[in-house]
């Protein structure tokens, strides 16, 4: 875990403009990783005032959401699996699994480049959510 306060990564953010400009397009969250390092609750809790107070709109904190830096952490191969092993941290801290979650998990289990004990993670909350009622009505 991080012990710098969750603050400093929004910081950073408003001071460097095209990892602000990559964010606020969604076309990556590189900027926002470290905020994996940090417990679920507490992102949650913070994420979007502080997105806010970065400048991004409604729209655009829609669009960096915890659910889509968790994807994004999981589904990107350039990433080190650093990032994808706090991924799953945070799936199984409660992050609800939607669909598009579960298929990366699939892809997680199946993936060499993570650890065994990372893909049998990915595997079980992949496996949890099939067996979830509705849960193929998340989308």
């Amino acid at each position: 875990m991080n012990n710098k306060p969750i603050e400093s990564i929004f910081q950073i953010l408003a001071t460097h403009r095209e990892g602000l400009e990559a964010v606020r397009s969604g076309q990556s969250f590189i900027p926002l990783l470290a905020l994996l390092e940090y417990p679920l609750q507490q992102v949650q809790s913070t994420i979007s005032s502080a997105l806010a107070i970065v400048g991004l709109s409604r729209q655009e904190i829609d669009r960096a959401s915890v659910e889509h830096i968790t994807l994004f952490a999981l589904t990107k191969d350039d990433l080190s699996t650093y990032w994808g092993t706090l991924a799953i941290t945070w799936l199984e801290q409660g992050l609800h699994i939607n669909e598009p979650l579960a298929t990366a998990l699939e892809r997680v289990a199946q993936n060499k480049r993570f650890s065994q004990a990372d893909r049998h993670r990915a595997f079980a909350l992949a496996k949890r959510w099939q067996r979830t009622p509705n849960s193929h009505q998340d989308h």
